[in-house]
This record gives structure tokens, C-alpha cells and sequence, in this order.
């Protein structure tokens, strides 16, 4: 079986539980930032949403999310410097120079709602598990949670952009 790899720039909730639920498919993921400080707002979809997760919340879900990932996914410190499409992915030069080459590139939005971070997180690997074209499955997801809120993250697959 193939790997699918994934960068997730972000290392707020967002970026972590997103990762997280990928690594739970069995993608390959880079993990992009310096560590992040966050708190998680307690709401019904959120704590569902954690629950189908597999995680056991505290007041500090980020940090249980850092455990839970451990040395499953790769950390860079260093900076998204640009982004080259292709048919399949894009290719990340990285601030160091070095290139790498991805399935998927995904930026969450850090300042929505941490709940909601939890639900976009598990929906999109989700949506990666059911649809086999990524960018069949991103428009899925992107039209599933418009109503929760509007532009929740800026993705990159192949060379669509998806809004």
C-alpha cells in the first residue's frame, strides 16, 4: 500500500488534531511550527467529536494530542517558505531549502473555535477514508462544514485550491 503523506502547517489545536486524526488512516504526516499554547472550549459537538477521536480530554487537549502523537508524525521548527503544485500534490520548499513533496498540504485556521477544530479534524479524515480522490473528498468536507462556519482552512491538493 501506497503512503500518503500530508503537512499540516500549525501546531495550535487545529494543526494537532488534524494530524492527529490523519495519522489515525495511516497518512505520513509533517507537522510545521514552534510549539503551540492552546485551550479547548468545552461544547457538545466538540466532546462528541473528541469521543469518536479516541481522546480523553483535560483541561490541556493539546498537550494530550502531543502525547497521543508522540514520534508518529515528523516535527519541522522551520518555515513553509513555497508552495509548487503538480498533478498529484505539491512540492514544499522549506525556509532551510529543502524541497519535499506531499499528497496533501493542509493550513487549519487557529482562530476558530478549538471545538470545532475537533469536528473539522475528524471529518476530514473522514472524508479522506471515503472519497479516494482528495480533492472529491475536500469539496465534501469544505460543503459539510460551511454551516458551522465559513472559510475554515486553506488546502492544497493537486493543483485545485480549494476555498
Amino acid at each position: 500500500m501506497l503512503t500518503r503523506r500530508a503537512l499540516v502547517i500549525g501546531t495550535g489545536l487545529a494543526g494537532l488534531a488534524t494530524a492527529y486524526r490523519l495519522r489515525r488512516s495511516d497518512w505520513d504526516v509533517v507537522l510545521v511550527g514552534e510549539p503551540a499554547q492552546c485551550a479547548f472550549t468545552r461544547t457538545a459537538a466538540g466532546l462528541d467529536a473528541a469521543r469518536r477521536l479516541g481522546l480523553r480530554l483535560n483541561p490541556d487537549v493539546a498537550a494530550v494530542l502531543r502525547r497521543s502523537l508522540g514520534n508518529a508524525v515528523t516535527y519541522r521548527i522551520d518555515e513553509v517558505g513555497t508552495l509548487r503544485p503538480d498533478d498529484c500534490g505539491a512540492t514544499v520548499t522549506f525556509s532551510n531549502g529543502d524541497d519535499e513533496w506531499f499528497d496533501l498540504v493542509t493550513e487549519p485556521d487557529p482562530d476558530f473555535d478549538s471545538s470545532l477544530a475537533l469536528v473539522a479534524a475528524e471529518m476530514l479524515g473522514d472524508a479522506l477514508d471515503i472519497f479516494r480522490d482528495t480533492d472529491e473528498a475536500l469539496r465534501w468536507w469544505e460543503e459539510t462544514l460551511r454551516p458551522f462556519k465559513g472559510e475554515l482552512v486553506e488546502s492544497l491538493a493537486g493543483h485545485a485550491r480549494h476555498r
